[in-house]
């Protein structure tokens, strides 16, 4: 467990899956003050709208929009106030599939690029002044989640490492998705180089084959087990895990 609070969480893709574990488990923690769920289209979300506890707020937010990025950083900015934003989790995800024997077809794929890859770039720019208003208020060079952190929820199947080793992600007919995910492993290593001044910890974690409509009903953990780990598992992160790629029990996943 982190030493001190973590004060605020925006969690993106918010309304169902893991986003929609996420919320649950964060709620459990007293400790949290406010937690901001993000989703496309709140009137559809009603297992996260029918959650009752004051500390949630569910507000619009289309992460390839900038306009509702921008607007959703305006209700986050009144919400978090001088004590800025203590967490980002970038979750939100597209994983439509895409076989290379296929008909080409570019709009898919930079689709998939923009929403996995693009968006939680452009997420951390905005809400970086937020982040850095939370790190701000503890002195020193500690980097811990509970000072100001990006959790960047990735996949095993953006890993190059193990792609060398096993060609199981190419059988699925996912090169789209693994491409999107391996640019957002290398997205989160340069962004943690890059902020390391300001004291931020940037990671990403690999959920594992979880049971959501993403993951298909064959996954092999439940919601509830994989958030329980990668929850566990973030509470224990420091400055020795910002700019690396974990899977939810902190072990370290190749590049």
């Amino acid at each position: 467990m982190t030493t001190k609070p973590i004060h605020s969480i925006l969690i993106t893709g918010a309304s169902r899956g893991i986003g929609l574990g996420f919320v649950k488990k964060f709620l459990e923690n007293p400790e949290v003050e406010i937690l901001v769920a993000g989703c496309r289209n709140p009137t559809a979300a009603k297992d996260l709208t029918s959650i009752s506890d004051p500390r949630l707020h569910v507000i619009q937010l289309d992460v390839t929009d900038d306009k509702s990025i921008n607007e959703a950083y305006t209700i986050v900015d009144r919400m978090v106030g001088c004590k800025g934003l203590t967490m980002l989790i970038n979750n939100a995800g597209y994983l439509p599939g895409y076989d290379f024997e296929s008909k080409p077809d570019r709009n898919i794929i930079n689709k998939t690029l923009n929403v996995n890859a693009t968006s939680p770039v452009i997420m951390i720019q905005t809400f970086y002044p937020l982040l850095k208003r939370a790190a701000d208020l503890v002195n020193g060079d500690e980097i811990s989640v509970s000072r100001a952190s990006i959790i960047n929820i990735s996949s095993d199947s953006g890993s190059i490492g193990i792609q060398n080793s096993s060609n199981y992600m190419g059988v699925l007919k996912q090169l789209d998705y693994c491409m999107s995910k391996s640019a957002l492993n290398q997205a989160s290593r340069i962004i943690a180089h890059d902020i390391r001044h300001s004291h931020i910890l940037v990671t990403a974690v690999h959920p594992g084959w979880i049971r959501t409509e993403m993951g298909t009903e064959h996954a092999e953990i439940t919601v509830e087990e994989g958030v329980n780990d990668m929850v566990s598992s973030i509470y224990k992160m420091g400055k020795e895990h910002s700019g690396g790629f974990f899977d939810r029990h902190l072990e370290v996943m190749p590049f």
